[in-house]
């Protein structure tokens, strides 16, 4: 695969919403368009139509499955062999009082839009570390600062993301690898 003169992204949460648009956006401007999400034929309705479907992989992977990415990320990385952006934007939302909301349903947006993140950004940060550069993006919310009643799952995955990807920022500053926050 010759796409040495190209930048390189990878986007998660790709088959719908922002991470549809971004793959649009990056396409657009030349990047090679790494798209994953659970829905793999919606990731192809997703890649055909792209401006350079040409430039693309589909991936597909289940963000939730967190034990699991490392595996399927690898052998992506040595086969492209560098990644300039990672989106992190995977992610789920519900809605329901505390008092209504069985653990399983807290446990599931903790994973996915929590521990998918991180899962994500640990399989990828060997590779960008090596390279001397990279930017991770994670789309989070405003509810990842301020809390509101009934979001009492998705405002503390949001929040924990915060608190992560914070950490991390300066831990790999040195790394010329830089993390942005998307509110």
């Amino acid at each position: 695969m010759d796409i040495d003169h190209n930048s390189v992204v990878w986007i998660t949460g790709a088959s719908s919403g922002i991470g549809e648009q971004l793959v649009y956006a990056y396409s657009k401007i030349g990047y090679y368009v790494i798209l994953s999400s659970r829905k793999e034929d919606q990731l192809r309705r997703v890649q055909n139509a792209m401006l350079y479907p040409e430039k693309s992989k589909i991936v597909p992977l289940d963000i939730q499955d967190y034990h699991a990415l490392n595996a399927t990320v690898k052998p992506v990385l040595q086969e492209i062999g560098r990644l300039d952006i990672l989106v992190n934007n995977a992610g789920i939302s519900h809605r329901s009082s505390v008092n209504e909301t069985d653990l399983s349903v807290f446990e599931r947006i903790m994973n996915v839009n929590f521990m998918g993140s991180v899962a994500m950004t640990k399989a990828v940060l060997p590779l960008m570390i090596r390279q001397k550069f990279g930017n991770i993006c994670v789309i989070s919310s405003v509810n990842g600062k301020l809390s509101v009643p009934a979001r009492s799952g998705y405002c503390s995955s949001k929040h924990a993301m915060h608190g992560f990807f914070e950490s991390l920022r300066g831990e790999v500053y040195n790394d010329n690898v830089h993390v942005t926050m998307v509110v």
